[in-house]
Parts: structure tokens; sequence; C-alpha cells
């Protein structure tokens, strides 16, 4: 081994705990899930480190697609009750799928069918997850499916409420475990966001089924994508100050109390009626393409808008635009390189008024 090489080691195994600590934790918890295990395996004094730093075991997995055979679900087991106990059973962060189990596979691929075909028993994990993580330890909550039958047998409507939930993330916002959140949530919960192209209710069903969680969003609220308007209906409280719609789509009522707009598809249609239901608005983000229309769009006139973004929207329509308060543009622009091998370049163009 080189004397530069030995050198090397030597610094690292020379630092102070408290150093290494603050180098190794943030490490943890920005990777991969499976960063912290690799990293107690590299020496003896990583390993303490990370075991005396409960903060990077709190991100909890519960995916029933990994969950190939019995094996594989008693080695999830296995690792989720250290993962616990290192973990120390509090301010978890937790990302919840767990899909229906169909009695036969109905797919030939040997891979394929012997996931289909294993049935977990879920008391085992019911029990731990009673035991040693219990809904008032969870301050992150990201649901992508709990199914109906997943959620009886595992018996989740007795483990307490979400009294300590600060975020909260949905793929489906009729998930069975929505109206258990809905009905337990606290003053905590100050972000709420519905990762889903498409909303299954109207506003005024998707109004009701949050009732108690969006007095507490104190954030940013990302609203499910509605098409051929059925967002009509829709209520928000005033405490809530930032909308993110995930389409093009204007829900049809005012909110004079939103000063933020989020738009990531934004629509000549949806630009048009902004005025009209977000009167005062200070900052202004669009993105995504334009939909082209031969009908000439009305002047948009925004008052007290005090900055601009726009993602990949043409020059043009920024004439478009009335805004005496105006200080911040920000345009993005992407343009297609002619090689296929360099994909795409995006430009950022700032301008302070």
């Amino acid at each position: 081994m080189s004397t530069a090489t030995d050198a090397r080691i030597t610094g690292i195994h020379s630092l102070p705990t408290e150093l290494l600590m603050q180098i190794l934790v943030p490490i943890c918890i920005d990777g991969d899930p499976q960063v912290p295990w690799k990293l107690t395996k590299v020496c003896s004094r990583w390993r303490q480190v990370l075991l005396a730093s409960s903060s990077v075991w709190r991100e909890i997995r519960i995916i029933s697609d990994e969950w190939l055979d019995k094996k594989a679900y008693k080695r999830f087991l296995q690792h989720l009750e250290l993962q616990l106990d290192r973990s120390g059973g509090k301010k978890l962060a937790v990302y919840l799928e767990i899909k229906s189990f169909p009695e036969e596979p109905k797919v030939l691929s040997t891979w394929l069918t012997r996931s289909k075909a294993f049935r977990p028993n879920l008391k085992q994990l019911c029990a731990l997850l009673h035991r040693s993580a219990p809904f008032p330890s969870w301050k992150i909550l990201h649901i992508a499916s709990c199914s109906r039958e997943m959620l009886d047998q595992m018996q989740l409507d007795q483990m307490g409420g979400f009294i300590n939930l600060e975020i909260l993330t949905l793929i489906d916002i009729l998930d069975p475990l929505v109206p258990i959140v809905n009905a337990t949530v606290t003053d905590s919960l100050t972000r709420v966001g519905y990762l889903t192209p498409y909303c299954p209710v109207d506003g005024l069903g998707f109004t009701q089924a949050f009732s108690n969680i969006l007095p507490h969003v104190t954030h940013q609220l990302m609203l499910p994508g509605w098409f051929n308007g059925p967002a009509s209906g829709l209520q928000l409280p005033s405490n809530i100050s930032k909308l993110n719609l995930y389409s093009g789509v204007i829900p049809d009522a005012n909110f004079p109390h939103i000063r933020s707009l989020t738009i990531q598809s934004a629509i000549r249609l949806a630009m048009a009626h902004i005025p009209i239901h977000f009167p005062n608005l200070k900052t202004l983000v669009l993105s995504s393409a334009v939909i082209p229309t031969a009908e000439p769009l009305p002047l948009i006139e925004l008052p007290h808008l005090e900055q601009l973004k726009t993602h990949k929207l043409a020059y043009t329509l920024l004439n478009l635009f009335s805004a005496p308060r105006l200080r911040t543009l920000n345009v993005y622009l992407s343009e297609a390189r002619r090689s296929c091998h360099h994909g795409s370049m995006t430009r950022s163009h700032t301008l302070r008024i």
C-alpha cells in the first residue's frame, strides 16, 4: 500500500466522531435506503457511529412487490424489526405500497408467477407495526397503494392516529387509508401532495374527503389532475396560500387567498382564467408546453404579480401578460440538439426588473 493511500486512510480514521457523524448522516438520509446498511459494513467505527444515529434509520419502506417468496418476506420482517429498533420508533418516514394478492397467477413468467403466487401472512407484520411503529410515530407518509384487503388484514385502523404527521403524499386519493388520516391529523400536518394525473371524484367530493386535512396545510397544496371540468365545487380554506395544479384545468371557483400558483401543464385555456380565479397572485409558475389554438387570448392582467417563471413557454406568449408590479422574470428554455446522443439542453434566463 502506498504512502499516499496510508495517509488518506489514516486521515479518515483520525476524524473526531462528531465530524464523522456530520459526514455520514447526510449521505444516509439523502441517499438510497440501502446506504446505511452498506456503510455499517465498512468498518467497526463507522458501524458504531451509524448505530448511534437514529435519524438514518427512520425511512421505512413497506413494498409488497418485493416479497417474492417466503424467504424474501421473512428477510424483510427481520430487517424491518432491526431498523425500527435502531430508529427508536420516532419520526418515521413511511413509504407504503401494499397491493392485493390474487389467488391465481395470471402470467407465465417464472419471476412474476412466483411473485404473484406468494400470499404473505400479514399477522407478523401487523404485530411488529403495532408494537414498534404505531401511527403516532409516523412523521412522513407516502401512500402509493394500500388495498382494502390489506388494510383489513393488517388492522391498521387500530394503530392510533396520525397526530404527529407532517408530510402526506398520495398516489390514489381514494386509498382506504385516507379516511383514517383525515380523521386523526393535527396541526403538525403542513404539506400535502397528490401525485396522480386524474382525480376520480369531483371538486366537492375531494373537499369532503379531505375536510380535516386541508385546514392543516400551511405550506403548499398539490392538487390532482382534473379533466373535462369536474373540479367544480372545490373549496380551499384560507390557510392555503400556495397551490400546485397537476393539470391545466382551473377549478371553477375564486381563490383570493392564493398567493403562489404553479400549473404543471400550462394550456392556453387555463392561462386565460388565471386572473378570474386567482386575482391576488404574487408568484406564477407555468410549466410544460402550451397547446396551440387558433382562438386569440385576451390580455392576462395580474396587477399583484411580482414573480413569473416559465418553462418551455414561447416568448411570444409573454406579451399576453400585464403585470405592472413584476420584479423577477425567469425563463427556462429547452433546446433540442440535432444529435440524439446529446439529448436536450436547458437554458435559464433571469431578468430582475
